[in-house]
């Protein structure tokens, strides 16, 4: 019985990792945000090295900020930093990539605590980045 469980705890480490090896998160990405009911579509580009993530955000002010990240199997992280009114923040996402290479999750944003929900997916080949766009908020629409 050990050996049985030795050889598929074995062969399950082995497809994560495989799983890991496989993904390739690299090139354009476009990403819906969804923070306390403000919703927001932007671009961003990865490079990856491994399992380590580099890469470019635009932010909502149509900023360029530096993306550090990580990839383990299928969970993927990373953050940037901006400002908002002057006042700096860090944009943290936590997901997880699904079969179809879609990257689902959470994103934090502090010092706040805020935290909403993202959908991160690989932009099409051909297509430019989409420019940043941000929904107006409920007060504003009419």
């Amino acid at each position: 019985m050990k050996n049985a469980f030795s050889v598929l705890s074995f062969f399950l480490a082995s497809s994560l990792g495989m799983f890991a090896a496989d993904v390739s998160l690299a090139g354009a990405w476009t990403i819906e945000s969804d923070v306390a009911g403000n919703v927001s579509t932007s671009a961003f580009q990865f490079q990856q090295e491994g399992k380590k993530l580099s890469g470019v955000q635009k932010t909502s002010e149509g900023k360029d900020a530096a993306i550090t990240g990580e990839i383990d199997g299928n969970k993927v992280t990373w953050k940037y930093e901006a400002d908002w009114e002057g006042n700096p923040l860090t944009i943290s996402h936590t997901g997880t990539i699904d079969s179809a290479g879609v990257i689902n999750g959470t994103v934090l944003v502090e010092p706040m605590g805020v935290e909403g929900t993202f959908v991160a997916k690989k932009a099409e080949k051909n297509a430019a980045p989409e420019a940043t766009k941000k929904a107006a908020p409920d007060a504003e629409k009419k």
